[in-house]
């Protein structure tokens, strides 16, 4: 959400089971939350619980005034 500066991506143990993978993610990570942005992944786990999760990303909007 750009407004917001929220960052969600949908992260998984089946791309991060070689390094390389796990450490571009934190490396993209590193580089967002640098330029004022707010990095949040989610799970395949959490998107089954959307009820769940979208009172989440409500609590984080609304923590900066979303």
């Amino acid at each position: 959400m750009p407004q917001n500066n929220l960052v969600a991506e949908l992260d998984g143990y089946a791309y991060h089971h070689h390094r390389r993978a796990f450490e571009t993610d934190r490396e993209r990570d590193f580089v967002l939350q640098a330029a004022g942005h707010r990095v949040v992944r989610v799970t395949h786990a959490q998107l089954e619980q959307p009820t769940t999760t979208a009172e989440r990303f409500g609590l984080l909007l609304s923590s900066r005034g979303g």
